[in-house]
């Protein structure tokens, strides 16, 4: 390590990026390896989200409180549907995350889900729908700008 007399104090200086990179190469040398993250089962995905079942009475409460009293908007899409938002997040999002920029992501998965509602009405009603996919993006919007402006929902402190 190097130093540098100034005055009264010592200054110390950290070592070459060489030497840093080499420490960090070493050390991973010894780290045991980890194995990548298994995507969970729908059924186990369910519990962890509902502590039960999704049909179940109780369930169904546990979902409406955990995304009606969510304390963000993101809170609330993440505790909202969890059948659909497992298959979003494992087969959308995931995947689009792992090559473009999260907020890009994110704005993809809420599209695809409003392209899926879009779908869902134009079959009931028999005519071509196009309502969801940009309510949806707007969503996404609020999402991503909630998250950059660090908003949050938790409601005041008594007294003010």
């Amino acid at each position: 390590m190097k130093e540098k007399r100034l005055g009264l104090k010592t200054m110390h200086f950290a070592r070459s990026a060489k030497e840093k990179h080499r420490n960090r190469l070493q050390k991973a040398w010894f780290r045991p390896q980890t194995r990548p993250p298994i995507r969970p089962t729908y059924r186990q995905y369910e519990r962890r989200k509902l502590g039960g079942r999704a049909e179940s009475a109780a369930g169904i409460a546990h979902m409406l409180r955990q995304s009606f009293f969510a304390t963000s908007f993101a809170g609330f899409w993440r505790n909202w549907n969890p059948l659909f938002s497992y298959y979003l997040l494992y087969y959308s999002y995931r995947p689009l995350q792992k090559r473009l920029p999260r907020p890009v992501a994110l704005l993809g998965t809420f599209l695809l889900s409003g392209a899926v509602h879009d779908l869902a009405a134009t079959l009931l009603l028999q005519r071509g729908v196009f309502l969801f996919a940009p309510v949806f993006g707007l969503f996404a919007l609020w999402v991503i700008l909630e998250a950059w402006l660090g908003i949050s929902l938790k409601p005041l402190p008594p007294g003010i």
